[in-house]
């Protein structure tokens, strides 16, 4: 029926329609959920089930902040020649400006930890807070890089790392934030979209800033995109405090109420020894320790050796394509896939796998590895032999499409991990699968750092197959349980659910 600017489902009389806080309750122990006080009070007391339009907008400007610390994360690897011309002849070697990128993953392994100590003891409300500190990072960040270069100032390189270290703290924004983000603004048959779209950040971010970087030739470039950095992170900072409220005005599922009711309606939650131990029995339930190693491990090491690509293959083993395109070529072929298999996780995963996501995900991690090792295979040697001969056209393609299905995995894991550890903190199992993602990707890099000259583009990816070759006999271990998107679907089916 209309009312204002609502619609909203039919609905049975109170006295007709069914207590849902028995069957619910019956479902989630069938899950495997451990059931509590405040979960079981939110479904009994039948709270209105309210999706907002404007969540939308919201994530908009979420996702928004996520690029603007992707693309400044990543400015100076993109432009280090123009770097030295803006520094004015003061020497800086190669090493340093790799720890000028190095600084954010460093730094998220650090930032990750109090992002989810937030989360756990602020509730549903601390997203928006932790959103917000992302982006007041970002905006610091960009600023500070500039400082270094107003007349007299000194030491200019020292203000370059002070700006990469508050702009690598904000990397959370679009890795541990997404499940949690989904959950306080979107019903349940939107939420793998949602993180997805939040997702896209770590490969599209990265591209554009090797693409705004391509016309740049001069150091007084450079300095352009630092102010157009700047300016973009201010504007994306202030509409997320100007149009972008703390939490919905309702619950957009039965979860998300449940979370909101033992939070005292987004008000202040569980203490640091309290949330400690909800992290800890979080990362027991249901062996999720085993998909956030195995899953995380995986995305990070593509992460890190799609990265190392322009590196790896330096020298082209493919005559068709020289030396300085065979690199890029890849890199772009890689991210390009990445995005375009996030964007298509919601919809397929949803659709066709819902309840299934360990399906899913086998599915991929099967595929993933026969097509790594066709790559792998499908490199020449130095002779110009390879053992899958499809030529440097087919080789691309192959890339291409595990790149893709590496995309789709990532989002099913955190919506996967969200259900194993229900009903703890969305932010509790993003957290610890997107600092596994991390530390897998710090781990390959200290193996190619180690291997040198041994580990060519083809030996690599021989290595990336039997690594996601191993992560996925753990996935096998993996049990599969959907206690939270057992209690959203009856509400759901009941008609409880209405749309402003």
């Amino acid at each position: 029926r209309m009312r204002g600017c609502q619609w909203q489902l039919p609905r049975a009389p109170a006295s007709a329609r069914p207590s849902s806080a028995a069957p619910s309750a019956a479902r989630a122990a069938a899950d495997g959920m451990d059931t509590h006080a405040p979960l079981s009070a939110a479904l009994s007391s039948g709270p209105e089930v309210v999706v907002e339009r404007r969540r939308w907008l919201v994530l908009a400007v979420l996702v928004w902040i996520g690029f603007n610390q992707g693309i400044a994360w990543m400015t100076f690897s993109a432009s280090a020649a123009q770097l030295r011309e803006l520094l004015d002849g003061t020497s800086i070697s190669d090493a340093e400006v790799n720890l000028l990128l190095n600084w954010g993953p460093i730094m998220y392994l650090i930032a990750v930890w109090p992002f989810l100590a937030r989360m756990s003891s602020r509730g549903p409300e601390a997203v928006h807070e932790c959103a917000l500190v992302a982006g007041i990072l970002v905006f610091l960040g960009c600023s500070l890089r500039l400082v270094g270069f107003l007349p007299g100032a000194v030491q200019p390189r020292l203000w370059l790392h002070l700006g990469q270290i508050c702009i690598g703290l904000a990397g959370p924004v679009s890795a541990s934030i997404a499940p949690a983000f989904a959950a306080v603004w979107f019903p349940a048959e939107e939420r793998t979209l949602a993180t997805s779209l939040i997702w896209t950040c770590q490969s599209v971010a990265p591209s554009l800033g090797f693409a705004i970087a391509l016309p740049t030739k001069t150091g007084a470039g450079l300095m352009a995109i630092m102010l157009g950095e700047a300016a973009s992170s201010l504007a994306a900072l202030a509409f997320w405090l100007v149009a972008c409220p703390k939490l919905p005005r309702h619950a957009p599922s039965s979860s998300a109420a449940a979370h909101r009711a033992a939070c005292g309606d987004g008000g202040a939650g569980a203490g640091l020894a309290s949330q400690l131990s909800e992290l800890l029995a979080a990362m027991r339930r249901n062996r999720f320790w085993l998909l956030a190693v195995c899953g995380g491990t995986s995305v990070g090491a593509f992460q890190c050796w799609s990265a190392s690509l322009s590196v790896l293959f330096a020298h082209s083993p493919f005559p068709a394509i020289g030396d300085d395109d065979m690199g890029k070529l890849l890199g772009l072929v890689s991210n390009g896939g990445t995005f375009f298999g996030t964007l298509a996780a919601a919809p397929l995963a949803d659709r066709f796998f819902r309840r299934r996501f360990k399906r899913f995900l086998i599915i991929i991690g099967v595929l993933q590895v026969a097509l790594l090792a066709a790559f792998s295979a499908a490199v020449p040697d130095k002779h110009g032999n390879a053992a899958l001969p499809i030529g440097a056209l087919g080789s691309v393609v192959v890339l291409t499409v595990a790149s893709l299905l590496f995309g789709l995995g990532a989002p099913v894991c955190f919506e996967l991990g969200a259900e194993l550890t229900f009903p703890a903190h969305e932010g509790v199992s993003s957290s610890a699968y997107s600092f596994t993602v991390n530390a897998g990707g710090f781990v390959l890099i200290a193996v190619l750092s180690a291997g040198g000259s041994a580990l060519t583009g083809a030996v690599s990816c021989a290595l990336m197959a039997v690594v996601v070759g191993l992560c996925l006999v753990m996935l096998l271990f993996v049990p599969e349980t959907y206690p939270r998107l057992s209690l959203d679907s009856e509400l759901f089916d009941e008609g409880c659910a209405a749309v402003r």
